[in-house]
């Protein structure tokens, strides 16, 4: 489909985020979840020597949350295109650069001519180096695969083809793409419903999720239509040993990316770090939101305020507010599990590596090798709350590690470059 025209995205069981464009256009697109590790699943193909373009248009919700987010991957990292922490657009291991920008739609692609690999954003070259891309990979996940962080937003379009269609700046696409003779898959996201997604080049179709059946990592697909204006019909907030509990109900959305909750007139929260402040894109239906505020304290007055971001960038307050007196005493909140990620990186010698857990247990994390090697393992003795663990690389050479934390039944993973 494309994402690239005036429209809006309506959400086929699910919220999702409005399309910007340039020219009227409908057809699909998928909504990928990065907590629920939402992926699409296309096990008939192999990345060998013939794949030489890989490109997609995307829309990531941000912030980039960790140090590898998934467009495509296939097998583990054979290859891995996707977007690192700081924006870079990326080709693991070989390439990286420029930034990919986060509430828009983005043109991505990555292309190898035989002699020279290159990156481009909207059409514009941004990194080029002469290493070959890697390959032997079997099996493609869009959105997700193995280890990385899934891609939290949209993906549409996603075509790859054995030969470099880009070697030079280029204007970025503005309509669907075509299957022609060097079209190896070409995935439009148009099926109205079912779990199959279709290969209009007719090689390799693909699933929702992990297998045929119906998951909980199943993308969400999404329509364009016209859009819908953006109507809150109610907003309430009520004290509680938790904090604050607001909660409010649209009776209308149009272009919603998401909102972010105001007190006392400074923004405290956003649908960037919130999952629950997301907006439903363009809907014709009633949506109910909440959130708590448990950084108040006893004996407060506070007036809370909302505000919607839409898919051009435009902030909408509304007038509406809601003013609550907090009387009881206000439990602290307690951390969750979540890796937080290495700092600096990259790194030389040293790295912190940051991670919260919801109650003090021990924490395992183990690093290993490019090669899948196990390189150390360290038993954390954690903390509720934010744990740093000092990771020290003396004797060991420059390249990429990953690092695996494991506490409880938590498991996450993150990647680190230490360069001398």
């Amino acid at each position: 489909m494309n994402r690239f025209v005036k429209g809006s995205l309506l959400a086929l069981g699910m919220a999702t985020l409005a399309a910007p464009s340039a020219q009227a256009q409908s057809g699909g697109a998928l909504l990928f979840n990065e907590a629920e590790a939402d992926q699409v699943t296309v096990p008939g193909i192999t990345a060998d020597g013939t794949l030489r373009t890989i490109e997609a248009w995307v829309f990531h919700i941000g912030p980039f949350s960790s140090i590898y987010n998934t467009i495509i991957e296939f097998g583990n990292d054979a290859p891995f295109f996707g977007v690192l922490d700081d924006g870079q657009l990326d080709l693991y291991p070989i390439i990286s650069g420029g930034t990919v920008p986060v509430g828009v739609w983005t043109h991505v692609a990555y292309t190898y001519d035989g002699t020279t690999s290159r990156l481009f954003i909207d059409g514009t070259m941004v990194a080029s180096d002469v290493s070959a891309p890697p390959s032997g990979g079997v099996g493609m996940g869009i959105g997700y695969n193995a280890f990385d962080t899934p891609w939290d937003g949209y993906i549409d379009e996603v075509r790859l083809s054995n030969f470099a269609r880009y070697t030079a700046a280029f204007a970025a696409p503005t309509g669907p793409f075509t299957v022609d003779a060097n079209t190896i898959g070409l995935y439009h996201f148009d099926e109205p419903a079912g779990q199959t997604v279709i290969d209009a080049a007719g090689n390799n179709d693909g699933v929702l999720g992990s297998t045929a059946a119906v998951e909980a990592n199943d993308p969400t697909r999404a329509l364009v239509d016209a859009p819908l204006p953006v109507e809150l019909s109610r907003f309430v907030g009520s004290p509680t040993t938790a904090g604050v509990e607001l909660s409010w109900t649209t009776a209308t959305e149009r272009d919603n990316v998401g909102f972010t909750v105001l007190r006392d007139g400074v923004e405290i929260a956003s649908y960037t770090g919130t999952t629950a402040l997301r907006g439903h894109g363009t809907s014709s239906q009633p949506n109910a939101y909440a959130f708590v505020d448990a950084r108040v304290r006893s004996g407060g007055r506070y007036t809370y305020q909302l505000r919607s971001i839409d898919l051009s960038g435009a902030q909408h307050d509304y007038p509406m507010t809601v003013t609550v007196e907090v009387q009881a005493p206000v439990e602290a909140p307690t951390a969750s599990y979540a890796l937080l990620g290495a700092s600096p990186n990259p790194f030389n010698p040293t790295t912190e590596i940051r991670f919260t857990l919801p109650a003090a247990e021990p924490a395992t994390l183990a690093v290993y090798d490019g090669l899948g090697r196990l390189i150390r393992s360290a038993t954390v003795a954690g903390t509720a709350g934010l744990n740093r663990y000092t990771f020290d690389a003396a004797g060991l050479p420059s390249g990429m590690y990953t690092y695996r934390l494991r506490a409880g039944s938590f498991a996450d993973v993150g990647r680190m470059t230490l360069v001398r």
